[in-house]
């Protein structure tokens, strides 16, 4: 009958998580909020489907564990040197300042300094995966800006074990709700002490053992072997933590960090994969059915103004930071949107003081779900924040009919079709050759960088043939198409040929097949973006 039981919650946890992450991540929502809302949905709370959590809750404990490992795998000790500005300056600072703020609006609401600081810590962490895919899919992340915040979230992702195993060893000291004043300062001290050690053992010694023993195993070519040595040197390092009164994720974190700078971290990161995505799976799913629906409703009032106030504290503390780094004032501004909301290592957190007995359940419920509600929010804040930056940067850009009659002059130039990466460079070299140019594109960001550049460049719809006469194409020498949309490309490429067909256009092309079809539409020469690569590629092979 037990089993029986085991086996009926197993398959409502896998339908639910299923069916709704996969709705989520189709809504473009993330995976963690749909984790989240499927254990509440199914949880003693709300459907009712599950009513004993216990097992869930320790298996999602390990996932946490899993996670800290691959987050450590992903933090060499290279990445952290070359990015160490970001990390220590910007996203340091983020994190202090932020904690800092947060807890003394807790303290001054009466709550105890020791949950204040706990609250301060978790909600002054953002969303690495909400905010990586909106970086990666704007195509940002290669960007001073895309760096600033990745930076940030490297060191907030390296700060969640130490301040795991803080709220681990408070807990383990007796420094409760009730006694938070008296051994706060005292627990603190342990806990550094304890974090000290257990860094120089399991990096220093772990080193020494670690780097004989992968060469043998790695040798035996037997994955099954590799995955249980990698589990081992995971859990035992975990274990080693815990013993010492920190907690299991730090030392999951340290493991990783260890194997981060040897060959293996690839091969380890895939064995460990399917263990981390499941276990953390169980982790957000338990932690939604631990939400109380009823306390959320009774509390709504109360949450509206925790997500409010909490988006604009965090934005308001990053645009500060961010222009005090050098970043530029819409940079900044752009940044405080970004990293406003909370992160899932919030929830990881709040259950961690759970049971460490630093914040009672209903607070930690209400600010459970603010930290999801914000996390909801964030990607259609970034997007009215684009569409706002856009409408104010078109307001500053100049539409191509109000300088017509600055162009006039212009014989013999060159007309550059596209500000992005390419265009910038190829008006670069002719700016710096004492050539005349001029340029034209319509996305008002591109626009902007390429000004901050001191390259001129204009409004304009390139597709419309009275455009293009107004920067004189008629009187050009040439023609260069930067645009990175084949589509368009060649659409434009047959619109030059039919208005102006002596015309001689150069072409940036995708492939060799898009070079093929711009030669094929009059195209006097295309550069295809591969080429360079596959023969440096090449020549590398052949010179070594």
């Amino acid at each position: 009958m037990h089993d029986s039981h085991f086996l009926s919650d197993a398959i409502i946890l896998l339908t639910a998580g299923v069916a709704v992450v996969a709705l989520f991540q189709y809504l473009r929502l993330g995976a963690v909020l749909g984790y989240l809302v499927a254990g509440c949905l199914i949880g003693p709370y709300a459907l009712g489907l599950i009513t004993e959590t216990g097992t869930i809750t320790l298996l999602g404990e390990y996932g946490v564990v899993f996670l800290l490992f691959v987050i450590g795998l992903e933090l060499p000790l290279d990445r952290i040197r070359v990015m160490r500005g970001p990390i220590f300056g910007l996203g340091l600072f983020q994190i202090l300042v932020t904690a800092c703020c947060i807890s003394l609006v807790a303290i001054a609401l009466g709550v105890s300094s020791v949950t204040a600081l706990l609250i301060g810590a978790a909600l002054s962490l953002s969303s690495t995966a909400i905010i990586l895919t909106l970086l990666s899919d704007q195509g940002r992340l290669p960007t001073r800006f895309g760096r600033s915040v990745f930076g940030v979230l490297l060191m907030q992702d390296l700060a969640v074990g130490p301040l795991l195993a803080v709220v681990v060893a408070i807990g383990a000291t007796g420094a409760t709700l009730g006694a938070a004043e008296v051994n706060l300062g005292e627990s603190l001290g342990l806990a550094l002490i304890k974090m000290v050690a257990a860094i120089v053992v399991i990096l220093g010694l772990g080193r020494w053992l670690l780097e004989g023993l992968y060469k043998r195993i790695s040798s035996l070519r037997n994955s099954d072997v590799f995955a249980g040595f990698t589990l081992l040197v995971l859990l035992s390092a975990a274990a080693l933590t815990e013993l010492s009164g920190l907690s299991l994720a730090f030392g999951a974190l340290l493991a990783g960090m260890l194997l981060a700078d040897t060959p293996y971290r690839h091969q380890v990161a895939a064995e460990i994969q399917p263990f981390r995505g499941l276990l953390l799976g169980l982790f957000f799913m338990g932690v939604g059915m631990g939400v109380d629906l009823d306390l959320v409703v009774d509390r709504s009032g109360e949450i509206a103004l925790i997500v409010t106030g909490l988006m604009a504290l965090k934005a308001t503390v990053m645009f500060a930071v961010a222009r005090l780094s050098g970043l530029t004032s819409l940079e900044s501004a752009e940044a405080g949107i970004y990293l406003s909301q909370g992160g899932e290592f919030a929830f990881v957190l709040f259950a961690a003081g759970l049971a460490s007995g630093l914040i009672d359940s209903s607070l930690a419920q209400v600010l459970a779900v603010a930290v999801a509600l914000t996390m909801l929010v964030t990607p259609l804040a970034v997007r009215l924040t684009a569409k706002a930056i856009s409408r104010w940067e078109l307001a500053k850009a100049i539409p191509i009919d109000s300088v017509e009659g600055d162009l006039t002059e212009l014989n013999n130039h060159i007309v550059i079709i596209g500000v992005g990466r390419v265009g910038r460079e190829v008006a670069s070299q002719l700016r710096d050759a004492g050539r005349p140019y001029a340029c034209l594109d319509l996305d008002p960001h591109a626009i902007a960088v390429a000004r901050q550049q001191n390259i001129d460049v204009f409004f304009g719809d390139a597709t419309r043939p009275e455009v293009l006469y107004a920067v004189g194409l008629n009187r050009a020498k040439g023609l260069v198409i930067a645009i990175d949309d084949p589509r368009k490309a060649v659409q434009m490429m047959n619109l030059i040929k039919y208005i102006l067909p002596d015309l001689r256009v150069y072409a940036r092309a995708r492939d060799a097949e898009h070079a093929l079809t711009l030669e094929t539409a009059g195209a006097a020469s295309t550069v295809p973006e591969l080429i360079p690569t596959a023969q440096q590629l090449a020549n590398l092979a052949l010179e070594k």
